[in-house]
């Protein structure tokens, strides 16, 4: 007997993929310098023709692909069907997302360590493919959660505070993998980290320009931010430890959740997170 979908799973499972769609129509725009709808549905309606696989132009004379640029409906299966014929990555890209966006925001959990890679090399975001699998082949590190995570949030606050370079946009997908992976863990058993840090983290890299550019570029910027917010605002409600630890008092109120959620570094100061990481290069003035 087939289990029946609830209409919660049911509008979760549009709502993502209206945004994969979204995403992915933007990505290949912006590959073939057509970055609108109405200019897309005309060049991917030619390429159809030479192909083929069309008899007629129809995409933009029915303005198909115009809801789904604006993430008001999601590809059929034929459509994205159609569109790897032009792009071979475009199934990948729809469902994994951009440097494996999709994977790690809804991904399973055993699937976000790998996403994790500060803990093997600080450099990791700035080595191409080849490079960063020699360092892996090689790598002996064996850093648990609690100290992957504080070693990202060192990393990312002294990028911030101090320039010392950009934040590329694996920067984002390991922030949020080291969020969930924080989250998934305290469900299970206590751990020795307060999680703070992982949500600051994430916060600073959503708040990054290179970063910020990006996800505009892809039409998702608000898209991430309230998801993230509505992540975080759950995990508050559902963790008196965790919350008592983000500075507010549980239950937290839904504006008290939201307050904090969109923006953490109101509350916790640099030069506190400092202190709380204990690093031995950082000096006690910093």
């Amino acid at each position: 007997m087939t289990a029946k979908t609830s209409s919660s799973e049911k509008e979760t499972r549009l709502f993502r993929n209206r945004l994969r769609t979204k995403v992915l129509l933007h990505e290949l725009s912006l590959r073939v310098a057509l970055p609108f709808a109405d200019t897309f549905a005309q060049w991917f309606d030619q390429e159809m023709i030479i192909k083929g696989l069309y008899n007629r132009a129809n995409t933009a004379e029915s303005n198909r692909l115009t809801g789904s640029f604006k993430g008001r409906t999601a590809l059929q299966n034929e459509q994205l069907d159609l569109l790897h014929e032009l792009f071979s990555d475009a199934q990948d890209l729809y469902h994994k997302g951009p440097s494996n966006l999709w994977d790690a925001l809804w991904g399973e959990p055993d699937q976000l360590w790998k996403f994790c890679k500060t803990r093997i090399s600080t450099n990791a975001h700035f080595m191409d493919d080849k490079l960063w699998s020699e360092v892996l082949s090689k790598q002996d590190n064996k850093y648990d959660i609690c100290e992957a995570l504080r070693v990202f949030e060192g990393e990312i606050m002294l990028a911030t505070e101090t320039n010392y370079h950009e934040l590329p946009f694996g920067y984002l997908i390991e922030a949020i993998a080291l969020y969930r992976l924080h989250t998934h863990a305290i469900t299970l058993f206590r751990i020795n980290s307060d999680g703070i840090g992982a949500y600051r983290s994430l916060f600073q890299c959503i708040s990054n320009t290179d970063i910020k550019i990006t996800l505009s570029m892809l039409g998702i910027l608000d898209d991430i931010k309230d998801e993230l917010i509505r992540m975080e605002t759950i995990k508050l409600k559902s963790y008196p430890d965790y919350c008592e630890k983000a500075g507010l008092r549980y239950p937290p109120s839904d504006d008290a959740a939201r307050k904090y959620a969109s923006d953490p570094l109101a509350i916790h100061a640099n030069s506190e997170r400092w202190d709380d990481l204990k690093f031995d290069w950082v000096s006690s003035d910093t």
